[in-house]
């Protein structure tokens, strides 16, 4: 990239995502800390096909399962909390061939706004993750707490994350799209 992007707050909506990923993250800690206050010493820490228990644990695996899970959420807040740093100094490391593409077209004035639209979509996909992290979380303590994990989550686990994905790159389409069109002169 020849010219440094300037730097730009989030939108209101940014903001109110990277909030919402907070406030997700903080629900899925206060479950693991209910459920380590909450179960006996001994709990499910794995369960079968059949969503039977086929080993147990110490119920510490509440407070350190929460951790584990809010990393993704975490990650994703630090790349759109240094977004300029990123895209101005470690261009290589963000994989946008779309943005790259068209950023020095556009007016100097505007390119950190296309960065903070690109940066949305990035957090959409983290509001999305953080409640897929959040139904799991939940479904291992339910599991725990009736003693039996049920069957129907394990398709759901599986199928919720192409619902994220797949969504994603088609709106990262659309706005590469968008920004194609404002490079051309028209909306």
């Amino acid at each position: 990239m020849n010219e440094i992007i300037p730097l730009e707050r989030l939108s209101s909506k940014g903001r109110n995502l990277f909030i919402g990923i907070l406030f997700i993250m903080l629900l899925i800690i206060a479950i693991g800390l209910f459920g380590y206050f909450s179960f006996p010493e001994k709990v499910p820490t794995h369960f079968g096909i059949d969503g039977k228990p086929d080993k147990y644990g110490d119920k510490i695996a509440f407070l350190f399962l929460p951790l584990i899970l809010c990393l993704g959420p975490i990650l994703i807040l630090i790349i759109v909390k240094f977004r300029f740093t990123l895209i101005n100094k470690y261009p290589y490391l963000v994989n946008l061939p779309g943005f790259f593409i068209n950023i020095n077209k556009i007016e100097f004035s505007k390119r950190g706004y296309w960065v903070n639209k690109y940066f949305e979509l990035t957090l959409w996909l983290g509001l999305f993750l953080s409640f897929y992290l959040l139904f799991i979380m939940i479904m291992i303590y339910y599991s725990t707490m009736v003693g039996e994990f049920p069957v129907l989550v394990y398709v759901l686990v599986i199928v919720f994350p192409l619902l994220m994905v797949v969504p994603f790159f088609v709106a990262l389409s659309n706005l590469s799209n968008q920004m194609k069109k404002e490079v051309n002169g028209y909306k």
